[in-house]
């Protein structure tokens, strides 16, 4: 629990302080696969999937969840993403989690540079480019697309521009949210900042 709801207090204090909070989001660009949704609510009740086609967003939007701690030279930011089903048709299944790992350079608060960035592609196995190339980044948010293919589905960073989602990080959850994230059965998906799972998630990223 010390791990996860750890609040870096200078690099929080630096977001704050711009007009749109540094790395406080991120976009996602859906290519060939579902939407991402909302996981779970203030009190305590999780997503139960979707149906076979049903899977183009939410009209009350969508979220993405954070997490942050300091690991070795870096600060790491774990962005993630709930999809209520991977994909359309038959080869799809009910719930999908789906996340990347954005490094910082532990130089500072003032100097908190994007120096890598890890996503997921499959069970403790990541995609890693450092730095990543300028187009990469849209002023200080990362781009990255989901894509999903007949018996795989992924994210990764992306040149092209996706879609904004409400951040919420995990130490700004209720204790109910958090407990139902933590206990709740995804199926073959895990939620990859619950407490057993994300300083394992950071250690897998890690670049250097």
């Amino acid at each position: 629990m010390a791990i996860l709801e750890h609040c870096l207090t200078s690099i929080w204090a630096h977001w704050a302080g711009k007009p749109t909070p540094w790395l406080r989001r991120s976009t996602c660009c859906v290519l060939l696969g579902c939407h991402p949704y909302p996981a779970v609510d203030a009190d305590e009740n999780t997503n139960l999937g979707l149906s076979l086609f049903s899977c183009k967003g939410s009209s009350l939007g969508s979220q993405v969840y954070g997490c942050v701690t300091a690991y070795e030279d870096s600060y790491a930011i774990m962005y993630a993403w709930y999809f209520p089903r991977d994909r359309k048709g038959t080869f799809g299944h009910c719930h999908g989690w789906e996340h990347a790992i954005v490094w910082l350079a532990r130089r500072g608060a003032e100097d908190a540079n994007i120096s890598s960035v890890s996503a997921s592609v499959s069970d403790g196995k990541y995609f890693t480019i450092t730095p990543p190339d300028a187009a990469m980044v849209e002023a200080t948010s990362v781009k990255f697309q989901y894509k999903a293919k007949t018996f795989s589905h992924y994210v990764n960073v992306t040149t092209e521009a996706g879609d904004f989602q409400d951040l919420v990080m995990w130490e700004d959850m209720p204790a109910a949210a958090r407990t139902a994230l933590n206990l709740n059965d995804f199926g073959s998906a895990t939620v990859p900042f619950k407490e057993d799972t994300f300083r394992d998630n950071v250690e897998e990223a890690y670049p250097w």
